[in-house]
């Protein structure tokens, strides 16, 4: 259902103005990337879907770190105990290494959510929060920070077989999930977030920027709470030595 009223068109008569404008800011989020990559929802369906049909548990549950915990969803207990035992044996470090596959996107998909900045003024500042490599793709230009990070293509995981190994933690839970360098997960953004070479250059363009706008992001469920303090300064932010 679309909405309608007098905060919906000012919300759109303040995007139009952005694009209409050079040196804006964009700050993109999961909205932005749907239908082309799932929602916390589809990505916790397909992956207990993935562990449930292996077909092996462990005799006792395995405590969830905090990106199981931010992304699983328990089935209730009454309708389906056992389904419910199963995925309490569900390792975190599969869900860890599952992440950055699901996470990402094949080099020939096409999303209008991100060519539509194709018509927005050049240059701009597109700070995407995805790691599904659709804005830096897209969004010719302009200039595209990844302050998440970027996963790998599809065809890279396949290379290097990253599928076969993080089915192997399903047999052997002890074994470490493999990583994506300075990839965030979903859950809370590490402390030295702030860091970042892409939070630095934003800063300095911030300021100058003539329209700002968010678009498709909650931040994270506040798990952004860093970025979200970068984004909403009451003072100038503090940057880690």
């Amino acid at each position: 259902m679309q909405r309608s009223g007098p905060r919906a068109l000012a919300a759109l008569s303040a995007l139009s103005r952005c694009f209409s404008t050079p040196e804006s800011f964009y700050v993109l989020g999961a909205g932005a990337s749907v239908p082309h990559v799932p929602t916390t929802d589809q990505l916790s369906k397909w992956i207990l879907e993935s562990f449930l049909e292996h077909g092996v548990f462990q005799t006792e549950p395995i405590v969830r770190d905090v990106i199981s915990s931010r992304v699983i969803r328990d089935p209730e207990y009454w309708k389906d105990p056992l389904r419910w035992e199963l995925i309490q044996r569900l390792p975190p470090n599969y869900v860890i290494g599952k992440l950055p596959e699901l996470l990402t996107t094949w080099s020939r998909v096409a999303s209008a959510n991100y060519d539509v900045f194709s018509l927005a003024a050049k240059p701009s500042t597109i700070f995407n929060m995805n790691v599904d490599r659709l804005a830096m793709r897209s969004c010719r230009g302009h200039r595209v920070f990844e302050p998440h990070g970027r996963s790998l293509s599809p065809e890279m995981f396949e290379r290097i077989g990253w599928s076969t190994y993080t089915k192997a933690i399903l047999d052997f839970p002890e074994l470490s999930p493999l990583t994506v360098p300075g990839l965030v997960l979903p859950g809370p953004e590490p402390a030295d977030v702030l860091a970042r070479a892409e939070y630095r250059a934003a800063a300095r363009l911030l300021p100058m920027s003539n329209h700002f706008s968010i678009i498709g992001y909650s931040f994270g469920a506040m798990d952004d709470l860093h970025t979200y303090a970068f984004l909403t300064p009451r003072r100038p932010p503090k940057f880690p030595q």
